[in-house]
C-alpha cells in the first residue's frame, strides 16, 4: 500500500479478489500485488486506481475467459489501454468493467453467432432447423474464448482478434492499421478512433455500439 501511495483497506480487498479468482496463498498474492504495482508504474492506470477497479473486475474475468497470472497480466495490460482512451483513471476502470460484463455474456454470444460472417480459421458450431436438418455453421463465441486461452490470449484480445479478422478485406481499416504500426500519442489515439468508426458501421460494431469498449479491444490486439 505504502509503495502504490493508496490505503492497507484497498489492498486488503484488492487480495480478497486475487485469491477469489484463483491466486491464492502468500507467493501467489506477492506476485498479483507486484505485478499490479509494476503495471501502475509503467502506466497511467496506477495501484491506487486499482484497488477498487480490479477488485471488481477479478469478480467478472473468469467468466469474461481470463484466468492464472497470464491473465491477470493481460487484465492489467487493458487497464493501461483502457486509460490510453478514456478521460480519468475513474473512467477506464469503469470501461474495463463493463467490457468484461459485455464479455462473458449471453447475449454477446448469440448476437457474434450472427454477426460474425467470416468464419474462415475460427471456431464454429454446427446448426440445425427445427426438423434437425444441418444448415452449416456458426461462429461461437464461447469456443473462439476456449481457442484464445490455450493461444495465451484474453477476452478483450479475442475480440479484437475476431473483429480484426472480419476486416481482413476492408482496404480502409487495413492502411490505418499499417499507419498504426508506428504511430505514437496523440496520432496513435486518432488512427484507433478512425479504425472504431469503421468497425462502428458494420454487423459487430451496430451489437457493441460502444466507441470505448470497442478502442480497448482493438487497442489490446493491435498493441
Amino acid at each position: 500500500a505504502y509503495a502504490g501511495n493508496t490505503s492497507a483497506v484497498g489492498m486488503a480487498t484488492l487480495a480478497d479478489a486475487l485469491a477469489t479468482y484463483g491466486m491464492k496463498g502468500q507467493q501467489n498474492l506477492e506476485k498479483g500485488f507486484a505485478m499490479a504495482l509494476r503495471s501502475g508504474e509503467l502506466g497511467g492506470f496506477e495501484l491506487k486506481d486499482m484497488q477498487s477497479d480490479l477488485a471488481r473486475q477479478l469478480a467478472l474475468a473468469t467468466t469474461a475467459g481470463y484466468s492464472g497470472e497470464a491473465g491477470l497480466a493481460s487484465l492489467l495490460a487493458l487497464n493501461q489501454v483502457s486509460m490510453d482512451v478514456a478521460g480519468n483513471a475513474g473512467e477506464a476502470g469503469n470501461n474495463v468493467v463493463n467490457l468484461l460484463q459485455k464479455l462473458g455474456s449471453r447475449e454477446l454470444s448469440d448476437s457474434m453467432a450472427k454477426a460474425v460472417v467470416n468464419t474462415e480459421g475460427l471456431a464454429t458450431r454446427p446448426t440445425y432447423n427445427k426438423k434437425g436438418k444441418y444448415l452449416g455453421e456458426e461462429f461461437d463465441w464461447n469456443k473462439q474464448l476456449q481457442v484464445g486461452r490455450e493461444q495465451g490470449r484474453f477476452g478483450a484480445e479475442v475480440l479484437g482478434d475476431v473483429i480484426d479478422h472480419q476486416l481482413t478485406n476492408s482496404p480502409d481499416y487495413q492502411q490505418l492499421k499499417k499507419q498504426l504500426a508506428t504511430a505514437q500519442g496523440d496520432e496513435r489515439k486518432k488512427l484507433m478512433e478512425d479504425m472504431t468508426n469503421i468497425v462502428l458501421g458494420g454487423e459487430i460494431g451496430q451489437i457493441i455500439a460502444d466507441r470505448q469498449f470497442l478502442m480497448a479491444a482493438l487497442g489490446q490486439t493491435l498493441a
